[in-house]
């Protein structure tokens, strides 16, 4: 029995569309889901340094309160480091949180400007003040970016 070869010349082209699209798909199914769990890991992250930031804040206004009873009964070096350590680590906890968050932001904002021409390099600025010069330097750059006519056989061969 002869064994029967699955060449691009004896696939159909709609087949071949179809086939590829498929695949297009899968990759762009992926490219979401990489997407979606950097964003989860890094809200989930955030908002643990917001649960810390908040805790150690509480502590440090219970001591704070609590001052005049613990005094009393403890040396006034060890409730001294103890407001301090609290203080540092909630604001420790505090700015991790707002980085976090931030990126998080900058993370679903980058996202949205995937789908359509997100890898196309921003169009250079000429150094003069000549308009003329940034005309024809923007229109260099729209020329170069745009593919060369090709028919749908060149494109399924691709």
């Amino acid at each position: 029995m002869a064994s029967i070869e699955n060449s691009s010349d004896s696939v159909p082209i709609p087949a071949l569309l179809i086939e590829r699209a498929t695949a297009l798909a899968r990759a762009e199914a992926g490219l979401a889901l990489v997407h979606t769990r950097r964003i989860a890991i890094g809200a989930v992250s955030a908002l643990l340094g917001t649960i810390v930031a908040c805790a150690f804040a509480q502590l440090t206004l219970v001591l704070l309160v609590a001052w005049p009873v613990i005094a009393a009964h403890v040396p006034m070096v060890n409730l001294l480091f103890g407001v301090l350590a609290s203080v540092l680590i909630s604001a420790a906890a505090a700015s991790l949180a707002v980085i976090t968050w931030l990126g998080v932001a900058r993370e679903r904002r980058n996202g949205s400007g995937r789908e359509v021409g997100a890898s196309r390099p921003p169009a250079p600025r000429a150094s003069s003040g000549d308009p003329a010069a940034a005309r024809e330097a923007a229109g260099r750059t729209r020329t170069s970016e745009r593919p060369a006519a090709v028919g749908l056989p060149e494109r399924v061969s691709l």
